[in-house]
Parts: C-alpha cells; structure tokens; sequence
C-alpha cells in the first residue's frame, strides 16, 4: 500500500473535478450578487422605459428578494431530497432561462413576474453553494481554500456590480444586465453538469404542513421588513405583515414538535457552533448591509451630499473587501476563533468611532469607521462559511443546514436595511442622534458576534 505525501495545509490541491466545480458554484453565487447589487444602477432606465410609477420600480426589486429569503429553507430541504448537484445546475439552467425573459420583458408587469421566477432560481442555488463546498471538499484545509475563493468572487461581484450596472445601463442599455446573465449562467450549468459529482439524496417523507408554513411565514415576515422601509413600522401593512409572520413561525414550531418527520428538525439548533455560526451570519448581515445604506441614505439626507459624494464616502468600505480578500486573508494564518474575536473587534472600533460623527465636517470618522469595518468584517466572512459547512450533519443534510444559515443571513440583511433605513431618513435636528443610534446597533451586532465566537468557536 502506498502512502501519500501530506501536504501542506495552507496549501492543498485540487483535482480537475474540483476546480470545475468550484468555477461553477463561482459563477452561480457571483451571478446572484451581480444581479442583486447591478440593478440599483439602472432602475431610472427602466422606469423610464417602461413607464413604471415609484410602486412597480420598488416591486421590481422586491419581486427578486422576497422569493430568494423566503424559500432557502425548502430549497435546502430539496437539494437533500433531489440531490444538491442536480438542484443547483437545475437552478443555474433556470436562472439563465428567467434572465432572459427578464430581458425581454416589455412592461413593468412582465418584468416583476421574471423577476419574481428569477429569485425563486438564486433561491435554489444560495444554500447550495455552501453545502456542496462540505461535499466537494471534505478535508479541512482544501474546504479552507474553496470557501475563500467563493467568498473572494462574491466581494468582488459586490463591488463591482454598481459599477458594471452603470456602465451597462449608460453604453448597451438596461436590459444588457440580463442578456448577460444568460451565457454565464449556461456555461456554469454546463460546467455544474460535467464536473459535480452526484451526491446521494436523503430520501425523507416531506414535511408539506410544515414547508408550507416555513415558506408562508418567512415570505410575510421578510416581506413586512422590506415594506417597512418605505412605511412607518405602525402602518398596518407593516405591523400586520410582522405580527402574521411570527405568529405563522410559533405554528411552525407547534407543527415541527409533532411530526415524525419534520422539516426542520429543532434538535438542529442544539448544536451550539452551528446556532452561533447562523446567529453570527445573521448580525454580520445586519451590520454590513446596514452600515452602507445608513451611511448613503444619512449623508444625502442630513449632509446634502449628492449620489456621487456618497457612493466615494462609502469607498473605503468596499476597497478594504477587496483588499483583505484578495491579500490579507490568503497570508494570514490565524485559527477560526482568532479571525472572529480579531475581525469582530476591527469591525467594533469602527462602529463605535462613527457614533461620534457630528456635522459634515466629521467625515473623517465615516472614512475611517467603514474601514475599520470593511477590513474587520471581511477578515471573519469567510470563517463564519466555514464554520458552517463544518457543521453539517449527515442526518438533517447539508442542504437544510445551508438553507438555515442563509435564512438567517438574509433576515440579517432585511432587518438592517429596514431599522437602519429608517433611522437614516430621520430629518432635522434629530438626524444626527438617529445616526448615532443606527451605528450603536451596528456596534451591538459586532459584539453579538465577538461574545459568539468567544463562547463557541474553540478551533
């Protein structure tokens, strides 16, 4: 018998097989970002256009998101029942076919119904990614390697998917975003099919009660978030939305509880590096999507900046992704724990130091706030991923341990879009204090993490 020689585990091969599909699970994750964050840019185009009021553009937005929160659970649930494999490349296929028909669309109307189908596609493909890292890449330091690389091509999407969208839109036209997702996404799927091995399917009775109830419930919930931007919290469609979301999760629990085959097995949640990993992602969510819409919507609103001086305040914060992506996270060799507790702290002082801003000649503070938590929240990012495929359980499946981690990333991310949107379009003299209030919240969500970390990751 013959003994391979270890290597070392900063720097692990990889076969052919798993370079094509890591390229694939790249592309459908960058894909996702791309297309979330690119649009922004060219909705006055397409309001334009299409001659949408202020309602269909918000809808055209939404249509995406809702569908894409609202379903990871079950897409997860699926993935284990159909096979990750074959769910994900079914996805891509799908979220090429919708993208051109999103492309296509010749009214408001038709364009939110593709949108809608285009985010019930990157629902089945977000909780796959993670999932299929845990199986493609069983030894820790190639999982180490994979997770970092798609955690690179997604900060690298984000940043550059303004920008793309306002080139697009300003040179080709708005519907060019589309039109170029349908290559990208048959080349991944075509990838995804020749590369991915097929990863046997847990074969579960299906839970229909309960994955109705958890879909229902996480679509109101999410869906009152998102209208609570747009609307006081006390507005009925708001509270209602709310309220019906939790109380549909309180029925979800009492049916979990009963069955023999639950789709969401609570005894999950015992598993306390898994919770802390879903808890964490959700606060990282919370803080790094909230912090940039606070600072763009409080610096044109109190400060009177225009979009462009806004988008370059927040620069910074995007510069330190790419940058602690790309350099300072391949070459720094610290444990899991070392990462969150060093990353959290980073991401802290820079919350806190923002908490002090005053009038527009404190723009300092945001400058070097959102570097500090731009490097400080990148520097754990790609841990908390790992930590979570670490954690799947070959009884509940990866996809369902996946689908629960996005879940909660994505409730993370409409939370602080909703509460930290709001106390940015605080006017007049109280815009400052609902700043300040907004960076303290940001400033808890890094501690959640730090205290997190510190209780449960041990490696």
């Amino acid at each position: 018998m013959s003994h391979a020689v270890p290597q070392r585990e900063e720097d692990p091969a990889l076969s052919s097989q798993q370079r094509g599909a890591l390229i694939a699970v790249a592309i459908g994750l960058s894909m996702i970002t791309l297309d979330g964050s690119a649009l922004n840019q060219a909705l006055p185009a397409i309001q334009r256009e299409l001659m949408a009021t202020s309602t269909q553009l918000q809808w055209i937005v939404t249509a995406y998101t809702l569908p894409l929160a609202g379903l990871l659970l079950l897409a997860g649930v699926l993935g284990d029942r159909w096979g990750q494999g074959r769910l994900f490349t079914g996805a891509l296929l799908g979220f090429a076919a919708t993208s051109l028909w999103c492309a296509l669309g010749q009214s408001s109307g038709a364009l939110i119904a593709a949108r809608t189908a285009q985010g019930i596609a990157a629902a089945g493909i977000l909780p796959m990614t993670l999932s299929l890292m845990g199986q493609l890449f069983p030894e820790r330091a190639a999982r180490i390697q994979a997770v970092n690389t798609i955690s690179i091509v997604a900060s690298v999407a984000m940043v550059l998917g303004p920008f793309m969208g306002g080139v697009l839109t300003q040179l080709v036209g708005w519907r060019s975003i589309f039109w170029l997702n349908v290559p990208v996404g048959l080349f991944g799927a075509w990838l995804a099919f020749r590369h991915l091995p097929h990863f046997p399917p847990h074969r579960r009775p299906m839970d229909l009660a309960g994955t109705l109830v958890a879909m229902l419930s996480l679509c109101v919930f999410i869906g009152g978030l998102i209208e609570s931007s747009s609307l006081p919290w006390l507005h009925p469609r708001v509270l209602g939305a709310l309220v019906l979301g939790v109380l549909g999760a309180v029925v979800f629990v009492m049916i979990e509880r009963r069955v023999h085959h639950p789709m969401l097995p609570l005894t999950i949640f015992r598993h306390g590096l898994f919770t802390a990993a879903s808890l964490s992602g959700m606060a990282f969510q919370f803080a790094g999507y909230g912090i940039l819409f606070l600072v763009a919507l409080f610096s044109q609103k109190a400060w009177h900046m225009n979009a462009l001086d806004a988008s370059l305040l927040a620069f910074p914060f995007t510069l330190m992704l790419v940058i602690v992506s790309l350099w300072v996270n391949p070459r720094l060799h610290l444990s899991a724990r070392g990462r969150m507790l060093i990353g959290s702290s980073i991401a802290l002082c820079g919350s806190l130091l923002m908490a002090f801003l005053s009038g527009r000649d404190s723009w300092p503070l945001i400058v070097i706030g959102l570097t500090l938590m731009g490097g400080g929240l990148m520097l754990y990012s790609p841990t908390l991923n790992v930590v979570a495929t670490s954690c799947q359980d070959k009884a509940f499946g990866g996809g369902l341990a996946s689908g629960i981690y996005h879940t909660s990333r994505q409730i993370g991310m409409a939370f602080g879009m909703a509460l930290l949107g709001g106390l940015g379009t605080i006017s007049g003299e109280w815009a400052i204090w609902g700043a300040r209030a907004g960076m303290l919240l940001i400033s808890l969500a890094s501690f959640i993490v730090l205290l997190l970390a510190w209780r449960w990751i041990k490696t």
